[in-house]
């Protein structure tokens, strides 16, 4: 009779031990899918402030070309004007105007 009730504990503790074994595998394969959806999580952060980043400068780029065209064609006006002030609309009175220089 005795034996019987031991061999039932003992039983009971293989099962217990199995269901905590179980248990502490779940936890640890929950605990590591948290830490790689957060790594992931991580990952796509990184990747959009990188995105927004090349953004930025790449309107950072069309400004700066922009500016160096708006530069060239304000120059070239000057020169233009410079050189032919009649085409300015500007009323000549002094002959030197005519002559390029």
């Amino acid at each position: 009779m005795a034996i019987a009730a031991f061999e039932g504990e003992l039983k009971e503790e293989g099962r217990r031990k199995k269901e905590e074994g179980r248990r502490k595998k779940e936890e640890g394969r929950r605990k590591r899918e948290e830490r790689r959806r957060k790594k992931e999580e991580g990952r796509k952060k990184k990747e959009e402030g990188r995105k927004k980043k090349e953004e930025r400068r790449g309107k950072k780029e069309e400004g700066r070309k922009k500016r160096g065209k708006n530069k060239m064609i304000r120059f070239a006006f000057f020169l233009f004007f410079y050189e032919f002030p009649i085409a300015n609309g500007l009323a000549i009175t002094n002959y030197q105007f005519l002559i390029p220089h």
